[in-house]
């Protein structure tokens, strides 16, 4: 990985919208690098940490992948 892959990372939950109620937030250099940041992060929690990968993936049991870019000036 390297120094900007992944700058930032959080989740945020609300009590409506039932299945899909709870969002991963991430920012990083680019989508693409964003989101393979996020798969090493998680192959490494799954291989090493496994009661934080079993945390981790209670948080999002299921989920719909959407990416959207934002423009900077």
């Amino acid at each position: 990985m390297q120094r900007g892959d992944l700058t930032s990372w959080g989740w945020l939950q609300h009590l409506v919208g039932g299945k899909y109620r709870r969002l991963l937030v991430s920012d990083g250099r680019d989508a693409g690098a964003v989101i393979a940041a996020i798969g090493r992060i998680s192959g490494e929690l799954r291989g090493q940490q496994v009661t934080a990968y079993r945390e981790f993936s209670e948080i999002c049991p299921s989920h719909q992948d959407v990416v959207w870019g934002v423009m900077r000036r």
